[in-house]
């Protein structure tokens, strides 16, 4: 039998954290996920070392997923996650100083397997060879390991099925776990954890969807009587079609001008905008934290 795969939720898109992480974190930090991370790139490390000390305060483990491959730059972040407090270091390309440095410093590090380039990364070589450097790694006393499996060129289900099966190590799936499918296969699978970002706007975005088509057609069922009154006076099943589309057309119209309104406001208190927030005891909007 599996292991349940930990969810660790990366405040990402396309491999670089997003400018308002710290507000999506605050938003949902009561949430029952223990593991959060983001990437190396998008913020300036004064709002990352802020959004950790926010993630610790709430009882996080934090993950800090590097996404550069040189060795000068793989210790620089290696330096960064330890500056800024972190709990693990995932992602670079395996260096013994990095090891090093992140072992004299007592930070666990979960390397690249195979070869990793580009941005987002892309993984490539055989099964077998990514497999054998996992063997090399923990040779090298290595214990966890970050496989991009679904960024492999040829076929990630079946790297990140083989890798597991033959790697006895703490398995973090990352990058393009992107549908239901997926999900399912990393609890059939059972790795230590898999890591979700961008795909999680749209899964969020579907169940929202679906949320409002069970609303729409929950309302339409407690109407009936409303409905089959309308058309004993003489509406029409045409008529009645059409004032149901404009009243489904009204709600998303109206949602979507209260989005744009948020968003406005939201922006126009941004401090790169150059606008001070409202103090507390404004009514004009919520301060920024």
């Amino acid at each position: 039998m599996t292991n349940k795969p930990n969810l660790v939720v990366m405040l990402t898109y396309n491999d670089v954290t997003v400018k308002d992480a710290y507000e999506v974190f605050d938003s949902c930090k009561d949430l029952d996920v223990q593991h959060w991370g983001f990437k190396n790139v998008g913020l300036p490390k004064d709002e990352m070392k802020r959004l950790v000390a926010a993630m610790k305060a709430a009882g996080k483990t934090t993950f800090l997923e590097v996404v550069t491959y040189d060795e000068e730059s793989c210790l620089d972040a290696a330096k960064t996650a330890i500056d800024c407090g972190f709990d693990v270091l995932m992602g670079t390309v395996y260096y013994p100083s990095v090891h090093d440095y992140l072992k004299e410093h007592g930070m666990s590090y979960s390397p690249f397997v195979g070869k990793v380039s580009g941005s987002p990364s892309i993984l490539e070589g055989t099964n077998e060879e990514i497999i054998q450097n996992a063997k090399d790694l923990m040779a090298k006393g290595i214990d966890a390991f970050d496989i991009l499996a679904y960024r492999h060129v040829v076929d990630g289900e079946k790297l990140a099925r083989e890798f597991c099966a033959a790697i006895d190590a703490k398995v973090c799936i990352a990058g393009s776990i992107s549908n239901f499918l997926r999900i399912d296969t990393m609890f059939d699978i059972g790795p230590w954890g898999f890591t979700m970002g961008s795909a999680l706007s749209g899964i969020v975005g579907l169940v929202g969807v679906l949320n409002f088509i069970n609303a729409v057609l929950t309302g339409i069922l407690t109407r009936k009587r409303e409905l089959a009154v309308l058309q004993s006076i003489g509406m029409t099943g045409k008529q009645l079609k059409t004032m149901l589309v404009y009243e489904g057309l009204y709600y998303t119209l109206l949602a979507l001008a209260a989005s744009l309104a948020a968003t406005a406001i939201r922006r126009g208190f941004s401090p790169e905008r150059g606008a001070s927030p409202p103090t507390a005891g404004s009514t004009a909007g919520t301060p920024e934290r």
